[in-house]
């Protein structure tokens, strides 16, 4: 579940499916992007050049309901190849008892303790997420468990009233850092 751009990573994720059973089959969903054709048919070809026609959907289409496409996947992957501020997918799916496996940069560092609540992949390496895809397919009580663990932390971390309550901390704590220093240089 992604915008349609190649530093999402959709090209690892696809290549993924070479290296994986051939019972998985692997969703792209994404919203349509304006300027986005070409690297849509460069996807579109990809996957009939890899022979992965039937394995590899790409699914285009405006997704108001994000809930229902998580409850239909057994796992998130979130394969981006350049540090991300925050992972709105990840949690997402966190809170919805699903396995996350994400790239091992930016936000999932801090928001998935790889092995607990996810697992975490070096980015741009389609073998190192395909093995991660088979680990957790192949070992469901692990998955489970991780979903389990990840439900957990996101009710924890990212519940709305506990999220703002972190901001606002954060925000506090700043501006009461600057204003402090104002009055030091004023005094």
């Amino acid at each position: 579940i992604t915008r349609l751009a190649s530093w999402k990573g959709i090209e690892v994720f696809i290549k993924a499916a070479i290296y994986s059973d051939q019972d998985v089959k692997f969703a792209v969903v994404a919203e349509p992007v304006m300027g986005r054709e070409r690297y849509l048919l460069k996807l579109n070809k990809l996957i009939g050049r890899l022979g992965l026609e039937g394995r590899v959907l790409i699914k285009l289409g405006e997704y108001k309901n994000i809930p229902e496409v998580i409850a239909a996947s057994d796992l998130i992957v979130h394969a981006s190849l350049r540090p991300e501020p925050f992972g709105l997918i990840i949690i997402e799916a966190m809170a919805m008892r699903k396995p996350v496996i994400a790239a091992k940069c930016g936000a999932p560092l801090e928001i998935i303790t790889d092995g607990v609540d996810g697992l975490l992949v070096k980015p741009g390496i389609p073998q190192a997420l395909a093995s991660a895809i088979s680990a957790l397919l192949k070992n469901p009580s692990t998955a489970e468990r991780m979903a389990l663990e990840a439900r957990k932390k996101a009710v924890a971390k990212f519940d709305l009233k506990e999220y703002t309550r972190s901001l606002d901390s954060v925000f506090k704590g700043a501006f009461n850092e600057y204003f402090l220093k104002e009055i030091r240089i004023s005094i």
